[in-house]
């Protein structure tokens, strides 16, 4: 078979969720899958890290666009005809709306859906503006797919809730975890982390940014009340958020003080991550809504600590092996806070049950699950 597969964002600087889910696939099919040949559809880009251009059915075709729009509903279709593809498998959520090719959607979630306002101020306008275009294309799209495919049993029962997809079963993969976090981090690597962004004290990691469902407000609130009992010298590293906002938010939330004992670091990868969890006191990742939850992985293969939440596809994920909260209950984060800090009793529980439950996923069991989806479309075709 001649297999399509856009991945449109994956050579950009900094490469986020979806981003993560398409490289780490292309990755595993390449290791199990010699006899289809693959044509994988990206944005020109410098970033071509963890990129292995070397297997001769895998074909990287760059081409640019004015937009996302005319790339993905003119260009795509036409190199999909032109290369007389298969299966065009489309894995950021939308697809063209006039493709005769099979098309394959991964539909990580409809988030989208729940609350939207294209001038949103805590937002950027571009990420409001790519709401706005899934939320009008993929009603359009949803039911012409030969497959739909979404990563969580919660995010399954939402999608086929939205659209009466009930007669049309909606398939559920999981993603998995990078190696990388597995692997051991030499004292060098961490001492130059440290240095690198100052950290001297004991620290929780809060993967930040300024999408309301990461929910920094309520992440700096327990910081702030966790600091109000005696953990004066833990510090609290924010990735990825700039120290305007920071200060912006903080101030809002009339907790000002609390911002010397923070640190922020600049966008990191998964190398750079994976040495700053190995010694971190927990992973925080209590969102308002994830349809799936990575860094909870990345968390219990690092073999530290996870609070997470309770809701939404988070417990679905941690099955017990983090600590549960209300997200919406800062005080319920900071008394977990306490008790990863404090009791080293619950520390060694949690490390254990989170690198049991870790096993249960893989990106090599989701690219054979994408693979025997692959080789049904092609069955159905001859």
């Amino acid at each position: 078979m001649k297999i399509g597969i856009e991945a449109q964002r994956i050579f950009r600087e900094k490469r986020f969720g979806m981003d993560v889910v398409s490289i780490e696939l292309i990755k595993q099919l390449q290791i199990i899958d010699q006899e289809n040949e693959y044509f994988i559809f990206v944005r020109p880009g410098e970033n071509k890290k963890g990129i292995d251009f070397s297997k001769p059915n895998f074909h990287f075709v760059e081409f640019t666009a004015m937009t996302y729009i005319d790339w993905e509903q003119i260009f795509l279709p036409h190199y999909a005809k032109k290369y007389k593809l298969d299966i065009l498998h489309l894995t950021n959520n939308t697809a063209p709306i006039f493709c005769k090719t099979p098309m394959v959607l991964t539909l990580h979630d409809i988030i989208f859906f729940e609350s939207f306002d294209l001038f949103k101020s805590n937002t950027s306008f571009y990420q409001n503006w790519g709401n706005f275009y899934r939320k009008i294309i993929v009603p359009r799209i949803i039911y012409n797919m030969r497959e739909v495919i979404t990563v969580s049993n919660f995010e399954k029962n939402v999608i086929e809730n939205k659209f009466n997809l009930k007669d049309k079963k909606v398939k559920r993969i999981y993603n998995g975890v990078s190696e990388i976090f597995f692997q051991p981090v030499s004292e060098d690597r961490i001492a130059q982390l440290n240095e690198k962004y100052n950290i001297k004290n004991d620290y929780f990691v809060f993967l930040g940014n300024l999408n309301p469902k990461k929910n920094l407000v309520g992440v700096l609130s327990a910081f702030h009340k966790f600091k109000q009992t005696d953990n004066k010298n833990i510090r609290l590293v924010i990735t990825n958020l700039d120290h305007s906002s920071l200060q912006k938010i903080s101030g809002e939330l009339l907790i000002s003080e609390v911002v010397k004992d923070i640190i922020l670091t600049d966008y990191l990868d998964s190398s750079e991550m994976s040495v700053l969890l190995k010694s971190t006191l927990a992973l925080l990742n209590p969102s308002l809504r994830e349809s799936f939850g990575i860094p909870v992985l990345e968390g219990f293969a690092s073999e530290v600590p996870v609070i997470t939440s309770k809701i939404t596809s988070l417990h679905e994920i941690s099955q017990g092996a983090a600590i549960e909260v209300d997200p919406y209950n800062f005080n319920e984060i900071a008394e977990a806070m306490t008790s990863v800090a404090t009791d080293e009793k619950l520390r060694h529980e949690l490390i254990e049950k989170g690198a049991r439950r870790v096993k249960d996923f893989s990106w090599y069991s989701t690219a054979q699950e994408y693979l025997e989806i692959y080789k049904s479309i092609g069955s159905q075709k001859k």
